[in-house]
């Protein structure tokens, strides 16, 4: 399960050595280990460079997930909205355990090829739909996620101190929504508004990115409030009582435990 985990990472593919090398396992079982895979299609195996990558059914057998998420099937057809209406991607992350995933998005005709892709991980601290994530969870379990993880520079614009991460998750938690710029690529503009299931839980950040060039800092607002509209419909969907947050970022006062 750790050499297929490892498939996992941001990387088209790898080779034996560096496998053995990243886990610290033999090379002769990670050899073994990978003809397994190969046996049954999880990882394929390159006839020149003789590197694995993500196989066919590795693709199918996730395929499952996303015909049987409801979070998945819920947000899907609101994302191609969304690319009808602005002309801008818009992208579904989630939390899982410890990491924020992108988990699918719908591109529009004004996509930046930023090399970021559905099923990548994501930064916390960086990218707008880990910081709306963060801005919007229990605030000690929100505090122990941004102790515990790195703020790793992504580019020269990334935010790499925690106290000004937490004033921008404060600001977020304000307003309803996170935007950033240049954070995560160059060139870039996220903006992200939570997601809420059963219990008021935050369980997904709905998104839009577009280039830095095609909007105004006036304009992110409006953004937000047409992401809020569509986060509303999903959250309600999703088992939750209401939205708490209002198309014009409005939100009722209270503490968060």
């Amino acid at each position: 399960m750790r050499v297929l985990m490892a498939f996992m990472a941001n990387q088209r593919d790898f080779g034996v050595s560096e496998l053995s090398e990243r886990l610290g396992l033999p090379k002769s079982q990670i050899s073994k280990v990978l003809a397994t895979l190969r046996k049954h299609g999880l990882v394929s195996q390159d006839a020149v460079t003789h590197r694995y990558s993500v196989g066919l059914r590795a693709y199918a057998l996730g395929s499952r997930f996303m015909t049987h998420h409801q979070l998945t099937r819920e947000t899907l057809p609101v994302l191609h909205s969304l690319v009808n209406e602005t002309g801008h991607s818009a992208r579904l992350s989630v939390r899982d355990g410890d990491e924020v995933i992108y988990l699918i998005g719908a591109e529009g005709p004004h996509f930046v090829d930023t090399g970021w892709r559905a099923g990548a991980w994501l930064p916390w601290h960086g990218s707008s739909a880990g910081r709306i994530l963060l801005a919007f969870l229990p605030q000690k379990e929100a505090d122990q996620l941004i102790a515990k993880k790195p703020m790793t520079p992504i580019t020269p614009y990334t935010v790499r101190d925690r106290d000004q991460l937490k004033k921008i998750l404060a600001r977020a938690r304000e307003r309803g929504y996170d935007n950033q710029r240049n954070e995560t690529t160059v060139g870039l503009c996220t903006i992200a508004v939570p997601i809420f299931g059963a219990q008021q839980a935050v369980i997904g950040a709905l998104s839009l990115a577009l280039p830095v060039a095609a909007i105004k800092a006036n304009e992110e607002e409006s953004f937000a409030g047409l992401l809020h509209e569509r986060a509303r419909q999903i959250s309600l969907r999703m088992g939750s009582l209401v939205y708490p947050i209002d198309s014009n970022g409005s939100r009722p006062k209270s503490k968060r435990k």
